[in-house]
């Protein structure tokens, strides 16, 4: 049971330290406040497709997410 406590115990460790190590590399290329983006995918060309939440009522589905233009991302079809 000691040896059982100790694995659960040094499993749970590793898997803190690994969740960190990951989360450390994460970049917000945009913050998107009306609407909540889901099913977010990246094309081989490097564009950014993704669908917006259909409960907010939004007028498009699915948008690119383009370049930042005066500071802002902008949404297209």
């Amino acid at each position: 049971m000691k040896i059982a406590k100790t694995l659960l115990a040094l499993s749970i460790l590793l898997s803190f330290n690994a969740a960190t190590a990951a989360t450390s590399d994460i970049e917000v290329v945009a913050e998107i406040t009306n609407t909540r983006p889901g099913n977010i995918t990246i094309t081989p060309n490097g564009r950014m497709i993704l669908s917006l939440q259909p409960l907010d009522g939004p007028e498009l589905r699915v948008v690119e997410l383009m370049a930042q233009r005066k500071g802002k991302s902008a949404l297209l079809p």
